[in-house]
């Protein structure tokens, strides 16, 4: 829901009522965009408010991931319908495991990570789980690792 959306980002301090221009986010787990939305609604005021370049704060300060083509694309889709001025989206809005991609330090990662329980992880996604995080265990839910992966990248 919205409401949780903008008070979790209002809790992280990530307010337009701030300059974003230098505040780098990841939204780790994106779906179809509730929380990318609200960030690039906030940063676009912020924008306004500090007269820094929209775009240019985009490409620099915002990444997303999900596993799931068709909700990126989704997602996408309506990003640029919502905001035309931003070029390149799909840069921005990757296609990869969170879990598994290299990534730079950020200020910020949030989002609603994904719930999926230990049984349900395919074999050998599970086995590659496991060697990067010594704690993967039976009825260990995925939602667990993307907050141990939060604190390595902050």
């Amino acid at each position: 829901r919205h409401e949780v959306v903008a008070f979790m980002l209002d809790m992280v301090d990530y307010t337009p009522d701030r300059d974003l221009s230098e505040t780098t986010i990841v939204e780790p787990s994106c779906g179809t965009g509730e929380f990318l939305y609200e960030i690039i609604t906030r940063l676009q005021k912020s924008s306004m408010r500090f007269g820094f370049d929209f775009n240019n704060a985009f490409h620099k300060c915002v990444c997303a991931y999900d596993i799931d083509l068709c909700k990126i694309q989704l997602c996408t889709n309506k990003i640029k319908e919502l905001f035309p001025q931003l070029s390149s989206i799909e840069k921005r809005i990757r296609c990869n495991d969170f879990l598994l991609t290299e990534l730079s330090p950020v200020d910020i990662v949030i989002g609603n990570p994904p719930y999926i329980r230990y049984e349900e992880i395919p074999i050998d996604k599970r086995e590659l789980y496991k060697s990067i995080f010594h704690t993967f265990h039976y009825r260990a839910d995925i939602y667990i690792y993307c907050f141990l992966r939060k604190h390595s990248v902050c």
